[in-house]
């Protein structure tokens, strides 16, 4: 009569995962599958994070048609939370801001009757310096704007462009219309921007060193190959990537001196 053959296997799960195609080849705490787990590169493994409910309220927009577009992590000293932009629905209705410490959504407004609207379909484009959010609602506003959490309310800033700042007399308080907003290499960056009544898509500008609220005229770079419209910004291992529709540019340098634009690819981009 057949006997069964008992043994105890090791119950550490520091073997971890093994993709041999020959199961008989694992050890005997190694596993062929494993579903939400996480593979300690140390040995072992754990569950993966959950989720969970941070409010159960809907977010209290005005618009009948729910636009979603963009979220930001906000880290200050006052506090960290979660930024909420919606874009213009195509239907009459602006976008709106809202933010959350955890609980329910609150929109974020200029004053108590002067509502933040977003006429730009994309959403806003928020970036934070220091304890400051900075964020572009697109060409269409004619501000761009601040916040500095626990305040209750954003500020506007200036447009720059007809209004530029030399650099022997900083003043502070501007930032051009844009699409598009990033801190990096100590300045803030701003692309696809409205200009003294003209439309620059192209256009990639930078502030004052040091100073995100003070710009030269001089400081930009029109990038027109790679079709129509700077897309997005990222910053990837310290350096700018510029992303057009069919092109993908690396702006490489710290400061106006030494600026280098460098073409990555001439096919992949972001064409929304």
């Amino acid at each position: 009569m057949a006997r069964n053959i008992v043994f105890a296997l090791k119950n550490d799960f520091t073997g971890g995962l093994n993709f041999r195609a020959d199961q008989f080849q694992l050890a005997e705490n190694e596993s062929p599958d494993i579903i939400n787990m996480e593979i300690d590169p140390r040995g072992g493994m754990f569950t993966r994070a959950g989720i969970q409910f941070k409010h159960t309220t809907p977010i209290g927009v005005s618009q009948t048609t729910w636009n979603p577009k963009s979220l930001f992590y906000y880290d200050g000293t006052g506090g960290r939370l979660i930024l909420l932009s919606t874009g213009y629905n195509g239907a009459g209705q602006e976008g709106e801001v809202h933010w959350s410490t955890g609980s329910n959504f609150t929109r974020l407004n200029l004053s108590a009757i002067l509502d933040l609207d977003v006429t730009n379909t994309d959403g806003v484009s928020f970036t934070q310096w220091e304890d400051t959010l900075y964020f572009v609602a697109g060409t269409s506003n004619t501000n761009a704007y601040k916040w500095v959490y626990p305040a209750t309310y954003a500020s506007t800033l200036t447009a720059s462009g007809p209004t530029w700042q030399p650099y022997a007399s900083p003043t502070g308080g501007y930032m051009p219309r844009a699409n598009i907003a990033r801190v990096h290499a100590n300045k803030m960056f701003v692309a696809n921007t409205y200009e003294d009544g003209t439309a620059y898509p192209n256009r990639l500008r930078w502030s004052h060193e040091g100073l995100a609220e003070d710009w030269a005229q001089e400081d930009y770079i029109d990038i027109n190959a790679g079709g129509e419209g700077i897309r997005a910004l990222a910053i990837v291992d310290g350096q700018l990537l510029i992303f057009k529709p069919n092109a993908t540019y690396l702006l490489m340098g710290y400061d106006n001196d030494n600026f280098q634009l460098v073409e990555v690819s001439t096919i992949h981009g972001v064409e929304y």
